[in-house]
């Protein structure tokens, strides 16, 4: 090769050690580049760290576990296993026969419940964002699962004495006013459920039969005088007089809370209406125990008729039992 070839040859081959070069030294700074960048700003995942329980650091993401569980041993310390889809053995409660009142069914038959398929859910106590992260019958406040739904009295809603998180709200009251009657009084509310509208009036529906010595007389044809069954403060059953009844017309939109129970008793009633625990009807959820048994359905529906109906018996409790369901009552 003469040295004229030569020249332009190695012109060529210089040309393109240099590209080469330039590339590789493009790319090894690109990945440095991208490498310090990660270092300095983690992708999104990294950072969805849950909280811990009694962590004051808001996580997030729910604090609800995604294990599916068929028992509390399943999730993790701190939470329960709350049902989403159960079966059981529902298991008739007996019948009314006139002049020997309820008669319990003498059919062998145990309710039973199983969970087909739970979520983890927060106990009592433990830290969470919102009420969705608590075990059924919690709510969270103050980023705690709690129960303490009350929380003494009140004098009006302007009153500021409530604990903090807690507010003044107005009780619904009798279901009907009378001349005399005192207006209904105030209690402090969790703030969580005292800004969400109530349903008032608090009463059972017109279907409801009350358990009475001499067999089920339905709500509308219940007398002052009447002997019904209720429970001293012991829990045991006693024969009390009727010495208030009443009822109240409701609004078209009035709803009602359709309550059964594995046992197979159920009931109608307004949300709002006492239960004998410290809780409303309508915060009643599916799994949870009342009157040795475990709601099977705690549904709200459109009322089917035009007025709401309540009692008072004269014993310590004035607790009685409608549709075989032992609720508290709304009179004074």
């Amino acid at each position: 090769m003469s040295q004229k070839g030569f020249i332009p040859l190695l012109i060529l081959v210089i040309g393109v050690l240099i590209i080469s070069g330039t590339i590789i030294g493009v790319t090894i700074y690109i990945k440095n580049t991208s490498k310090d960048r990660n270092a300095i700003n983690p992708t999104s995942s990294s950072l969805v760290t849950p909280a811990p329980f009694n962590s004051s650091t808001p996580s997030p993401t729910s604090l609800v576990e995604n294990t599916n569980c068929t028992r509390d041993e399943e999730c993790s310390s701190g939470y329960k296993c709350q049902a989403i889809e159960s079966q059981g053995t529902v298991c008739p409660a007996g019948q009314s026969i006139p002049g020997k009142g309820f008669i319990p069914s003498t059919v062998s038959c145990t309710p039973s419940t199983k969970v087909i398929r739970g979520v983890c859910k927060l106990s009592e106590g433990d830290y969470c964002q919102n009420a969705n992260d608590c075990y059924i019958g919690l709510i969270c406040h103050g980023n705690k699962c709690t129960s303490q739904i009350n929380e003494g009295s009140c004098t009006g809603l302007d009153d500021k004495s409530c604990p903090n998180g807690y507010k003044c709200v107005q009780a619904c009251g009798p279901p009907i006013a009378r001349a005399g009657d005192q207006p209904p009084g105030y209690f402090c509310k969790v703030e969580e459920l005292a800004n969400k509208p109530r349903n008032c009036p608090i009463c059972l529906a017109s279907n409801t039969q009350i358990s009475t010595p001499t067999g089920d007389i339905n709500v509308k044809d219940l007398k002052v005088g009447m002997k019904v069954y209720s429970t001293n403060r012991f829990g045991q059953r006693i024969i009390a007089d009727v010495i208030k009844i009443s009822n109240t017309p409701t609004p078209i939109t009035h709803k009602v809370v359709h309550l059964v129970l594995t046992d197979g008793r159920q009931l109608w009633v307004s949300p709002n209406h006492p239960t004998v625990s410290s809780l409303e009807v309508g915060q009643l959820q599916v799994g949870q125990s009342y009157n040795s048994s475990v709601i099977l359905i705690a549904e709200l529906i459109p009322y089917w008729d035009n007025k709401t109906y309540d009692l008072l018996p004269n014993s310590d409790t004035g607790f009685y039992y409608a549709n075989g369901i032992l609720m508290g009552t709304t009179l004074k």
